[in-house]
Formats: C-alpha cells, sequence, structure tokens
C-alpha cells in the first residue's frame, strides 16, 4: 500500500500529530502499521498486518519488524500528544479522572526477560486462585464521557513494564513497586496537565498512606477503597495551657468498621446513585470525616463511605477521598467508574490482539503492548471525528436490534474499519480498456464485502 499518506482526512487528523516524534522512515512504517494494527482480525503480528495492508510482496519486509527494537521515536512523547488531545476533548471546569490499575499479559518464552509468576486476576475468584507467567503492566487510563455510552470509557494512556522481584534481586537492583510506577505514572501526567484538577481512582492496592500524601502534595486526589481493618482516628484536643510532652497528632480511636456495621444507633441514609452498567440503585450508607493513622506515617485526613450490607453476611464496602469536601454520593459515583478499565483490559484482548504478540526482543515487548494500548484510545478519537459527521453507526438487524447510544468497542473498531475499507475499495478496483470486458460490483456486494471485513470474527 503505497498511498498510505493519501489517507481521509478524518484519520489523518488524529495520527498527525504524533509525526513529530518519528524520524521520517519511522513514521512512514508506523502509519502502515497503525492502520494495519486497525484493520487487522485476530493476531497482531507484523507478518498479519503487513498481509492487510496488500503488502505480502514487500521485499524489505524485514524493516517493518525492526520498527519495534530499532527505529527511534519517543513512546513517551506519544504519551504527552495523547494525554493533551484527550484533555481538549474535556470541558476545562471538569476534573480529569485517572483510573489505574495493574493487569497480566500472559506471555511465555525464556527470552523474554521480565517475565515474572503472577496472580491471573481474570480467572481466579474468591475461592480459587490461579497463577501463571506473564508481564505485569501498570496502567493509567483516562476516564472520559463519550456521547454514545452512558457509561465512562477508560482510556489507556500510560502503560508501565513491572520487573519481577527476583529479576531486580538477580541484577541487584531497588524493586520498584506496582504503588511506584503509579505514583511517577501520575506524577508525569501532571507535569503534561499542571492546572487540571486530577482525580486518580483505584482499588484497595493503593490505599497507602505515603502513596496519598505524595498525591496530595502534586494536587491529585484519590478515590479508592479501605480495609475493613484500617485505623481511624478522631482530631487531637486542642493543647491545654502548660500541658507538658509532645503535642498529639491524633485523637481517641474511632469505631471500626465492623462496629459500625452492627451498631444499632449508626445513622444509615438512603441515596439513589448511578451504579454498574449504567444503571441506578438505591443504597443506604453511613460518612464521616476521620484522620487516617499508622504507626511512622504522618496522619491524612479522608472522608469515608460506608455501603449499608444489603443481607447479613455480606462483604462491608469502605470507600473513601481524600477530597473531604466531596459528597459521600460523588465518591460511590467515581468509584463505580473504576470497573470500566476491567473492560477496556477485555476488550484490547478481544478485539487488538493483546496477548497474541510474537516479539521476544526487550525492546519490542516495551513497544508492542503500550502501542496496541494507545491504539484503543486512538480508536474512540476517531470515532469521536466520526460522530460529528454522522459516520458513528452500528449495524442492526431484524433479530438484533441496538440503540446508537449504547455502542460497544466492537462497533467503535467496525466502524473505523468500515470508514477505511470504503476508501481503499474503490481505489483497488479498476477498469478494463475494453468496455465488453468491464464489470462493476453492486452496492449491495460492496456493502457486504465491507461489512464483513470490518466486523470481528
Amino acid at each position: 500500500m503505497n498511498d498510505i499518506n493519501d489517507l481521509p482526512e478524518l484519520i489523518l487528523k488524529i495520527f498527525n500529530p504524533f509525526k513529530k516524534v518519528f524520524t521520517a522512515p519511522a513514521w512512514n512504517k508506523a502509519l502502515i502499521l497503525g492502520i494495519g494494527a486497525i484493520l487487522c482480525q485476530g493476531s497482531r503480528t507484523i507478518a498479519a498486518i503487513l498481509r492487510v495492508m496488500s503488502l505480502s510482496n514487500e521485499k524489505n519486509f524485514s524493516r517493518f519488524h525492526r520498527f519495534l527494537y530499532r527505529d527511534k521515536y519517543s513512546l513517551l512523547g506519544c504519551t504527552r500528544i495523547l494525554i493533551k488531545l484527550i484533555d481538549k476533548i474535556i470541558p476545562s471546569n471538569k476534573p480529569l479522572y485517572i483510573i489505574g490499575d495493574d493487569t497480566l499479559e500472559r506471555r511465555y518464552g525464556e527470552k523474554i526477560t521480565k517475565l515474572g509468576y503472577y496472580r491471573d486476576a481474570v480467572r481466579s475468584s474468591q475461592s480459587v486462585l490461579v497463577k501463571c507467567t506473564g508481564l505485569r503492566w501498570g496502567q493509567l487510563c483516562i476516564g472520559l464521557k463519550v456521547p454514545w455510552s452512558s457509561i465512562m470509557r477508560a482510556l489507556p494512556v500510560l502503560s508501565m513494564l513491572h520487573t519481577p522481584p527476583k529479576k531486580d534481586k538477580e541484577n541487584g537492583k531497588r524493586h520498584v513497586t506496582s504503588t511506584s510506577w503509579m505514583k511517577k505514572g501520575l506524577f508525569f501526567i501532571r507535569k503534561v496537565l499542571p492546572h487540571r484538577k486530577i482525580i486518580f481512582i483505584g482499588d484497595g492496592a493503593f490505599a497507602c498512606i505515603q502513596f496519598l500524601h505524595d498525591l496530595v502534595k502534586q494536587s491529585i486526589h484519590t478515590v479508592s477503597r479501605l480495609r475493613t481493618d484500617v485505623r481511624l482516628y478522631n482530631e487531637p484536643l486542642p493543647r491545654k495551657k502548660g500541658q507538658k510532652g509532645r503535642p498529639r497528632i491524633v485523637g481517641e480511636r474511632a469505631k471500626s468498621f465492623k462496629e459500625i456495621a452492627v451498631d444499632p444507633t449508626t445513622e444509615w441514609k438512603k441515596a439513589t446513585v448511578k451504579w454498574y452498567g449504567g444503571t441506578e440503585k438505591e443504597i443506604e450508607y453511613t460518612s464521616g470525616v476521620h484522620l487516617w493513622y499508622k504507626a511512622g506515617t504522618k496522619p491524612i485526613k479522608i472522608r469515608w463511605v460506608l455501603l449499608k450490607p444489603e443481607k447479613p453476611g455480606d462483604m462491608l464496602v469502605p470507600l473513601f477521598s481524600t477530597d473531604i469536601e466531596m459528597t459521600p454520593t460523588q465518591i460511590i459515583e467515581i468509584f463505580v467508574c473504576r470497573y470500566s478499565i476491567e473492560t477496556t483490559f477485555q476488550e484490547t484482548r478481544a478485539h487488538l490482539g493483546i496477548e497474541t504478540q510474537r516479539q521476544h526482543a526487550d525492546l519490542s515487548i516495551e513497544r508492542s503492548t503500550p502501542i496496541l494500548m494507545g491504539l484503543y484510545t486512538l480508536i474512540h478519537l476517531i470515532c469521536f471525528e466520526l460522530h460529528k459527521v454522522g459516520q458513528l453507526k452500528t449495524e442492526t438487524t431484524t433479530w438484533y436490534k441496538k440503540s446508537e447510544q449504547e455502542l460497544t468497542f466492537s462497533d467503535l473498531i467496525a466502524s473505523v474499519r468500515r470508514y477505511i475499507w470504503s476508501w481503499r475499495l474503490p481505489k483497488s478496483f479498476f477498469m478494463s480498456a475494453k468496455k465488453e470486458e468491464s464489470k462493476k460490483i453492486g452496492a449491495n456486494v460492496a456493502q457486504t464485502m465491507v461489512s464483513l471485513l470490518s466486523r470481528s470474527p
């Protein structure tokens, strides 16, 4: 496909801002591989991408393989551009929601140096623990409300590959923990957007006092889940005149969440909140503001929210925010948005070929997964442009009706593929010099071809 730079203006509008972080030869390959990865179905190997881009007869095909481990370009530069593109879409008076979590990319091979043995969160449950070899990625996504869905989407912007503790020990290096990686990523986003209000949404693994202190210093507030046995304290009483000894940093210890849940004097308030799946749910909760303290650390003030168990024996769900001005219902609704990152992980595996790459070189591995994750975000940005011109539509059948206000990622990638194939196919047809040999493809047949090319298997 030699006319790659002759792409539709709408597609180039999204891709062209990244041109400045690539060399000229690398940029041409980046466009071919990027468009090919969108059009490709199944495994996202370089060979599969070259086939879908009509480059099966390319003699110098090895140059595309070298793109991942030899060509010069900056992924952090791409991340910076990607963040700014999303920032333009979000109104300036709205906070920027950053959703963070770790995910496991199941990979095998003796030559993969950062391979580790981890718990597989997708396959594990409360009763069964499943472990497997793979690569552990720290992922930061920007939560974005889109016009075609009632659910906030988590768009990946930064992927960080963790090194297993065993490997760091063998190399004589200090191990960088998951929270440290997440903190570095959040500081990078703060540097890119110094004046934005940022709220980090994470699971209970990031409910660490020192981690929260470091984020608050950068004006980043956190919404997360608390342990049920966490120690909360009241404010210390005012110091009396002439009182001896060091000033107390916390007051009396507050009730534990288990005690609050069974206490008959607890006041439970009712509210209707936005729940998982875009639905609404009536809940009961209680809330308060206390100091969270652990010996050896400085206490931090948080607003906590405890959801009332629906039936005896249900697990307690305490949430918190370092922004004490947040209302309890805001904390609950913001935390519910965290689940969208799990959907992102599932959709990138199902539709963008995560875990199907075959690279073994260290640099190729460190680049391929972040590129595919970033491609997930780029597809959403392209769909924003398609929505503006009225070309973001889903194909419906008589037996399967779907509202255009509830499109899934399979619909989005199909729309982008349909748009690209509709541009490519007419350029692929040619007319014979003799009229009797001229044949045209009917509109219905052409539309069916585009539809079949667009839909994932």
